[in-house]
């Protein structure tokens, strides 16, 4: 379940997420892990199409799909020359395969069964060849269990004023789904709005599960350390499919 705020405003997404170096982050472990040097990038949930902006710059071959028609329609307002769709990451073909598959900022964690899991890695497994290079990121599942260390609250600026989005969070533990509720209420005004998402936290061995089923081989789980310029505390997992 999706009705996010953001994502319907893909202009206050960026507000709130601010790019902190991460494509650059990324661009250094595909050069870490990849045998020779990617000339093509699928960046699966590319959201307003920012990281895929910056991966063209370097790689020629750059597409990227999202789920959200308004996160598409602004990426290629904001960058027309990107090469972008709308899909579900779940059954989304491009009939073609790639040197680099990405799926980075969580968006895998709206895979909410296990069912949903194994489409979204076959989605992966069909647009990679033998070598091809997967990047995940998926949310840090210690944030999570235990004592919750996720955001209570968001700012950004909104029709002259500041909104303030409150967040709270349901544990659903037996089905590892977090429900977020969202009051956004805009200082100074009797203005407030809501949204609300459900997604799953999936742990690294149920990671490598899915992922050897369909054909790849885990090179490194890591978190970042806040050494690297995207210094957000995450969880990357690194994978080559085998062809299998």
């Amino acid at each position: 379940m999706i009705n996010d705020f953001l994502y319907d405003n893909p202009e206050f997404y960026e507000v709130v997420f601010p790019p902190r170096g991460k494509s650059e982050f990324c661009m250094r472990i595909f050069e870490k892990y990849s045998t020779e040097t990617p000339s093509s990038i699928l960046d699966i949930g590319c959201g307003t199409g920012r990281d895929l902006a910056d991966f063209s710059k370097h790689y020629p071959d750059c597409v990227g799909f999202d789920a959200a028609q308004s996160m598409v329609s602004y990426a290629k307002k904001k960058n027309p020359e990107l090469n972008v769709f709308t899909g579900d990451m779940r059954s989304f073909r491009l009939s073609r395969t790639f040197d680099v598959i990405c799926a980075l900022g969580g968006c895998m964690n709206f895979a909410l069964s296990n069912e949903d899991l194994d489409a979204t890695f076959k989605t992966y497994q069909s647009h990679a060849h033998k070598g091809s290079l997967l990047l995940l990121q998926p949310l840090n599942p210690s944030d999570y269990f235990g004592e919750f260390r996720v955001p209570k609250n968001f700012f950004m600026p909104y029709n002259d004023s500041m909104a303030v989005g409150e967040m709270s969070y349901k544990l659903l533990k037996l089905q590892q789904v977090v429900e977020r509720t969202r009051t956004w209420t805009v200082e100074g005004q009797n203005e407030t709005f809501n949204d609300s998402m459900s997604y799953r936290i999936i742990f690294p061995a149920e990671i490598s599960y899915f992922l050897n089923q369909n054909g790849f081989d885990v090179l490194d789980i890591f978190e970042s350390d806040g050494s690297a310029s995207y210094a957000n505390k995450s969880m990357y997992v690194v994978a080559r499919y085998n062809g299998c």
